[in-house]
């Protein structure tokens, strides 16, 4: 009987988190990532700050676990695209028309201006958004000329 109740406070928390997320993602986008407050991001969601630091420990850290979403959403996309059984040209045309559309979409432009202010988070960024998706590519591409299905010299830089 406790297994369920684990999984109940598993839930409750990770509704918690995300309702944290939205409020933080949304005021970033309304006033500046520099004009938010915790109290804001508090007010919005509900809760409490002392929750707020639990899971976060503070505003950077709720700009890391957005930017950490966003990039393992994208993550996800090119696996899923990779992984079925198509063409190599849809599969790219795939992954192109997502990044595309992250790319134009004002909640990611506002949290990469967000991110590459801190050094330390554009980095992280770089690596597991960009670099991440570039090796990952390199990788398909790679299978795709083995199997014969691509002539590519170097997958990694294609």
């Amino acid at each position: 009987m406790v297994i369920p109740m684990c999984g109940y406070r598993e839930r409750k928390r990770e509704i918690r988190r995300e309702a944290i997320l939205e409020a933080a993602r949304d005021l970033f986008l309304e006033k500046g990532y520099e004009a938010t407050t915790l109290n804001d991001i508090v007010g919005r969601s509900g809760g409490s700050l002392a929750t707020l630091y639990e899971m976060f420990e503070g505003k950077p850290g709720l700009l890391r676990a957005l930017v950490g979403d966003r990039c393992a959403q994208i993550s996800e996309a090119i696996d899923r695209a990779v992984s079925a059984d198509q063409p190599p040209r849809q599969a790219l045309l795939q992954i192109a028309d997502y990044m595309f559309d992250k790319i134009i979409d004002p909640k990611s432009v506002a949290l990469l201006k967000a991110a590459v202010a801190e050094p330390e988070l554009g980095r992280m960024l770089y690596e597991a958004g960009p670099a991440n998706g570039q090796a990952k590519v390199g990788e398909y591409l790679a299978l795709q000329a083995k199997s014969g299905r691509l002539e590519i010299d170097d997958p990694l830089q294609a």
